[in-house]
This record gives C-alpha cells, sequence and structure tokens, in this order.
C-alpha cells in the first residue's frame, strides 16, 4: 500500500502536535516558549508544510484545550457550590476571576519576557489572586482539585 507525502506528514504533525500541545501550554505558562511560534515553524519546515496552517492547527488545539478545562473547572465549582463549601456568587466571582488571569497569562505570552520575568511576573499574578480570594471569603485549600499540590511560591 502506497502512503502519499500529504498523509504522512498530516499524521506526523498531528501526532507531534498531539503529544506537545500540553507541552507547548506548561513551556508556555512557565516562560519555556513565548508564544509557540517557534515550534510551529519547525514543524512546518520539518515536514515542508504551510507554516500558518500549522500554527493555526496548534492555536486550535490550544482553543479546544482551553475550552475542555473550562467546563471541568465549572463543573468542579458547581459541585462545591452543591456541597455547601463555597456560595454560587462566589462561583460566579471565581468564574469571572478565572478569565481575568486566563487573559492575564495570555497577555504575558505575547511580551518578549526571560524566564526570570514570566516567573516573576506568575507569581505576582498568584499573590494578587490569593489576596482576591481572601477578601472573597474563598479559602483556597478547601477548593483545590484533590491531588493538586500547590507549586513552589503559590
Amino acid at each position: 500500500m502506497k502512503i502519499s507525502k500529504n498523509l504522512l506528514a498530516g499524521v506526523a504533525v498531528t501526532t507531534v502536535a498531539a503529544g506537545s500541545i500540553i507541552g507547548i501550554g506548561a513551556a508556555s505558562a512557565h516562560g519555556g516558549f513565548g508564544n509557540g511560534d517557534n515550534v510551529a515553524s519547525e514543524v512546518a519546515q520539518k515536514f515542508n508544510l504551510n507554516e500558518e496552517e500549522v500554527k493555526q492547527f496548534f492555536e486550535d488545539k490550544h482553543q479546544e484545550r482551553e475550552t475542555e478545562m473550562e467546563a471541568k473547572r465549572s463543573e468542579r465549582l458547581q459541585a462545591l457550590v452543591e456541597a455547601g463549601t463555597i456560595t454560587a456568587d462566589q462561583k460566579t466571582a471565581l468564574e469571572a476571576k478565572s478569565e481575568e488571569m486566563h487573559t492575564l497569562r495570555e497577555s504575558f505570552r505575547d511580551q518578549d519576557l526571560t524566564r526570570e520575568q514570566m516567573h516573576d511576573k506568575m507569581k505576582e499574578a498568584r499573590d494578587s489572586f490569593k489576596t482576591w480570594a481572601n477578601e472573597q471569603g474563598i479559602d483556597l485549600e478547601a477548593i483545590r482539585p484533590e491531588g493538586r499540590q500547590m507549586r513552589h511560591g503559590q
């Protein structure tokens, strides 16, 4: 059976992208990549693909993951409301604050920051979030997903 070059390249890109999306997101969050464009460019060059299409693929996958995470976060918060851990108003406030924090993190990706600068900005954002949560009467320890540890500096 003869496999076309485009099909093989598509499968390779899909495989690499699927395995890399989580890593890119994590690296972006920790200052490892500015915005994933370098990886998309490298994949496009390696497999002789259209760079803009590869970038769009990565962006689409990133958006899908964000949407899935938001749905899971909302479900988890609703369960906390039902358990009496937080109020419905606190849930609404947390969802709004989560969107605000997401926008802030995305803005960091668009800046040309060193790893240390990114770390400092993320720590400042976490500290700000903790202060906000305390002001809202939200116990962050009580709402943290099971098994999730605080990262250093949190």
